[in-house]
């Protein structure tokens, strides 16, 4: 460790007996004995924001970010550096705003702010081969958990564990949020047994200690015995003996299970026959009171609610059967035959066009009109009736105070989720495919030069990707209207436990 770095170490132990004024006159002397230093340069900034963590100081965390969106102008910034800085600017505004909002937020803090939103845009600029990239995914998958999207962080924190298999945070957090998941949906108990082996490979690794500072290994520890104590491993592993096993199965649905194509609770379980069905329905609670004799009658013994909420999740079914068929299509299949058939147009700039790769633009397209179809049933519940809905409303005022005054969760998860497919949102590129795909044209090539072009491999991770963000949408979905009514009331809890991750010299 250089000279530089040791100094900022001794800078930040030393703080906690500073005053305010005292730290800020300390920066302003580092600042110019290191003006043209660029190890200083780089861990500065992350530094006051650690000292602003400690110190639970909002102003210092402020001028962190401040100091940082000032570098971010420099043209001449390198790639190493920029990762940096995206870095601690996710980290800073992190932080600053769950300082304001206290622990834990309630559903009408997380609602009003946008900051973590912000901060998960500087997360996903960093490069996939930045040394702060399982750092920054990591607390990227955190701000997903604050918000109750509990499905996605996790996929997340499998992203970042397929590089970096033994990273702790990722390990130890994946572990909370599935024991989050299991609480909300008491499916598959031996996904306890998996969050046990997480737990005890997270607090094995030196890099835990190294990321997540001095004390988190006494936390793990404790998560770990608070949930050895609350389960009974021996019954989890008889469940899952007792469970019929599919000897074998063909590619296709081989093709299907691993990349989690089927709408169902199953998560990384053993293969049985429940992980190959799609089986997601909601169990929708009415007022008998209030049940109308004629509209049984009119419904086949169904409420209209019901009866016109199932025939949309039929559709949703039918829909994701397809898309999932059409992309097995994409990988296994011969169109020459088919290909002749079609005099495509030739425009002169070497763009292919085919079946195969209609296959892929459909099964994609097709998805998306899955999260207009859960949208609908979002209004269609708190009986906000539209006759063309995106998925993308749902971000709006009228279903915003129908979560505020439902305090539920897990209908905060979609509202959030939606938001996403906005403008600035992290999800926003599916959403401009989308349309692309749907109302002009999207055309698939080794060198993409604007919004129209795309890889064929970055179109198919993308649609692997929507496969996954569909699901979640309606998990979230089901699991808010299952929440909904005296029964559930135990299970409309905030994923609370999530292991912080400071700045790292």
């Amino acid at each position: 460790m250089n000279k530089t770095i040791l100094e900022l170490k001794k800078f930040q132990e030393n703080s906690v007996s500073f005053t305010k004024d005292e730290i800020f006159k300390k920066i302003g002397d580092l600042d110019e004995k290191y003006s043209n230093d660029l190890n200083y340069c780089s861990n500065i900034d992350g530094t006051i924001a650690n000292i602003g963590h400690l110190k639970k100081d909002i102003d210092l965390i402020s001028y962190s970010i401040k100091r940082l969106n000032q570098k971010l102008k420099d043209k001449k910034i390198t790639d190493s550096f920029l990762n940096k800085f995206h870095y601690n600017l996710g980290v800073s505004i992190t932080d600053r705003e769950d300082i304001k909002l206290g622990y834990p937020p309630k559903i009408k803090s997380l609602i009003n702010t946008d900051s973590y939103r912000e901060a998960s845009k500087f997360y996903f600029k960093i490069s996939i081969n930045s040394k702060s990239y399982p750092s920054a995914m990591t607390n990227l998958s955190n701000i997903l958990d604050k918000y109750s999207r509990n499905y996605e962080s996790i996929l997340l924190y499998d992203k970042v564990l397929e590089n970096h298999p033994n990273f702790g945070m990722a390990l130890g957090n994946k572990a909370l949020a599935i024991v989050y998941y299991y609480k909300l949906t008491k499916k598959n108990p031996e996904l306890l047994l998996k969050a046990i082996e997480l737990l005890e490979k997270a607090i094995l690794q030196k890099n835990t200690i190294q990321v997540g500072g001095p004390n988190i290994i006494k936390l793990m520890k404790s998560e770990l015995e608070k949930l050895k104590c609350s389960i009974n491993e021996r019954a989890i592993k008889e469940i899952l003996e007792s469970k019929e096993k599919v000897v074998s199965a063909s590619d296709e649905l081989q093709f299907y299970k691993k990349n989690k194509l089927f709408l169902n609770l199953c998560f990384g379980c053993k293969l049985c026959e429940q992980g190959y069905r799609d089986t997601l329905y909601p169990k929708y609670v009415v007022n008998a009171q209030k049940i109308d004799e004629e509209e049984l009658n009119k419904y086949n013994g169904f409420p209209k609610k019901i009866f016109f909420s199932f025939k949309i999740l039929n559709q949703i079914y039918e829909d994701n059967s397809v898309a999932r068929k059409l992309l097995w299509f994409y990988n296994n299949g011969d169109y020459v035959d088919n290909d002749v058939l079609t005099n495509y147009f030739y425009s002169l700039d070497y763009i292919k066009n085919s079946t195969q790769y209609g296959f892929l633009k459909t099964s994609f397209s097709k998805l998306y009109n899955i999260l207009d179809k859960i949208a609908y049933l979002v209004f269609y519940y708190f009986e906000k009736e539209k006759e063309i809905v995106y998925f993308s409303d749902i971000h709006c005022d009228q279903i915003k105070n129908e979560v505020i005054k439902s305090n539920n969760y897990q209908f905060m998860a979609l509202y959030s989720l939606s938001n996403d497919f906005n403008e600035g949102g992290i999800y926003n590129n599916l959403r401009i495919i989308r349309n692309k795909i749907t109302h002009s044209y999207l055309d698939l090539t080794e060198n993409p030069e604007d919004n129209s072009q795309i890889k064929d491999s970055e179109l198919y991770k993308d649609t692997l990707k929507l496969f996954g963000i569909v699901k979640a949408a309606l998990v979230y979905f089901v699991n808010a209207v299952n929440l909904v009514g005296k029964k559930y009331k135990d299970k409309n809890v905030q994923h609370k436990s999530i292991f912080y991750q400071k700045d790292f010299l």
